[in-house]
């Protein structure tokens, strides 16, 4: 079963106001720190969030968490036009360049594994750098329920909003777990749920947050 979970600008502020029971007098300075770091993260988030607009993609070549390593390269291609914040252009079919960030095994045997997209590569050779964060991501499909065909990246709409500062989802691929934050250091995070290895298709699909890097 799918679960997701979208942390909003409104909902993290509500959490900051009715976070646990109070500590004792002796401790007071800590929470008031804690609340100050939680505050600032979320006027990061919300910064950053501001510059971004939603995009789809679609993976180019199959990964498997058994094959890669911290550093191997990875790609998607963007399904749609993009029209960044800042005026530049992304046209249909722009690869994002990536690499795998972190690879392996926890303690418990899971996988874990994080993406981060930095670049991308125009069709005339330009480079423009970038700041992606995943925030849905599909299995690749070809064609819808009702018969029609459909190219890679373009089977799941993307309705992310600049007051969604993170998203995680309970197997958001089967037997995969995503986890992502606007202003982390990573695109997204996967872990399996299971004893096992991870494996995404070429055409597995994801649903972005994308600006050009600050």
């Amino acid at each position: 079963m799918r679960t997701e979970v979208s942390v909003s600008l409104s909902v993290a502020v509500l959490c900051l106001a009715f976070a646990g029971p109070a500590l004792p007098r002796a401790a007071a300075s800590s929470p008031s720190a804690a609340s100050a770091a939680e505050d600032a993260a979320l006027a990061s988030g919300s910064a950053i969030a501001a510059r971004m607009v939603p995009a789809r993609a679609a993976l180019i070549s199959d990964i498997n968490s058994a094959k890669v390593k911290t550093g191997s390269k990875i790609q998607i291609r963007l399904a749609d036009k993009v029209e960044l914040k800042d005026g530049k252009e992304l046209p249909s079919g722009t690869l994002l360049i990536g690499a795998i960030t972190a690879d392996r095994m926890q303690s418990t045997g899971t996988s874990r594994l994080a993406f981060n997209f930095t670049q991308a590569h125009l069709k005339d050779g330009t480079t423009v750098p970038i700041k992606a964060t995943i925030v849905d991501v599909a299995p690749p499909q070809t064609m819808t329920d009702f018969g029609y065909n459909v190219a890679p990246g373009n089977q799941v709409p993307n309705h992310w909003t600049a007051s969604t500062l993170q998203v995680d989802v309970v197997n958001a691929l089967s037997g995969i777990d995503m986890h992502s934050k606007i202003n982390g250091q990573n695109s997204g995070v996967f872990i399996s749920n299971k004893k096992h290895d991870m494996k995404f298709s070429a055409g597995t699909e994801f649903a972005l947050a994308l600006g050009t890097a600050s």
